[in-house]
């Protein structure tokens, strides 16, 4: 029971870690000289959410 408990916390842990990093990592590019070069040659792209499509129906 010990054992799980320590597999548990530790992938809660590392999780909240990912978290943090892929947070501090898209700050860091969104607010770095190339990233407002970026941001002003190709626009904002925010995470769009796009419809999955089935090319055989188009046919």
């Amino acid at each position: 029971m010990n054992f799980i408990l320590t597999i548990v916390v530790f992938f809660i842990i590392f999780y909240i870690l990912y978290l943090v990093i892929v947070a501090a990592v898209k700050k860091g590019i969104n607010d770095s000289h190339l990233g407002l070069v970026l941001e002003k040659k190709y626009g904002l792209q925010e995470d769009e959410v796009t419809e999955h499509r089935n090319d055989l129906d188009d046919h």
